[in-house]
């Protein structure tokens, strides 16, 4: 999904929406707000060190990659990082807390053919407690029927910067994989781990 800005100056805590929305006809969209988190360093060596990411830097090269090569037959966390873009060491990136995910599902409370709203939470204190980093569904095999097509991952924050001229938006997550082939026998559900095999 694109991530594009929310009108909003509200870092998102506190704002746990799940509402029917406005009707549109896309299928789904994610928006950050246009305020970012204040108290994070913005160059990206300090950024790196503030949130103990000393991988970040590769992570957003492997990111590039991607964005700049869609049709590669290897994916950017998969290919030699020297093919991968560089990025300018004092590269200025914000951190988003939360972002609204618009996704098409008709039902009785958002209409036949409404869309639901629903706010995704990435940050270091919910409501002066406790971090808050919500799991999120992203597509795999649109033909593949229910789980089966799709990857799980948790948020770790929501991140912006620009790169030659384009802005870039997007998602600092931790994939999962399902544990087994089938659900639980007992609940019915899908039960997931941790993906370590990326870098």
């Amino acid at each position: 999904m694109d991530i594009d800005s929310e009108d909003s100056d509200s870092e998102g805590e506190g704002d746990d929406i799940d509402e029917a929305a406005p009707q549109v006809t896309l299928e789904g969209d994610v928006r950050l707000l246009r305020r970012a988190a204040s108290h994070y360093p913005c160059p990206l060596p300090h950024l790196s060190n503030y949130l103990q990411l000393p991988v970040l830097e590769e992570h957003i090269r492997c990111f590039l990659y991607d964005q700049l090569f869609p049709e590669s037959e290897i994916i950017g966390m998969e290919v030699d990082l020297g093919a991968c873009p560089h990025v300018d060491p004092n590269l200025h990136i914000r951190i988003f807390h939360s972002a609204t995910s618009l996704y098409h599902a008709p039902s009785d409370f958002s209409g036949i053919g409404g869309m639901h709203r629903e706010v995704i939470q990435a940050t270091p204190s919910w409501l002066k407690g406790p971090a808050c980093h919500d799991c999120v569904f992203v597509e795999k095999d649109p033909d593949q029927a229910g789980f089966r097509g799709l990857n799980v991952a948790q948020v770790h924050f929501f991140l912006s910067f620009k790169h030659d001229g384009t802005e870039y938006e997007c998602a600092y997550i931790r994939w999962f994989e399902p544990f087994g082939d089938e659900p639980c026998d007992a609940t019915g559900l899908w039960r997931v781990r941790p993906d370590y095999d990326y870098r």
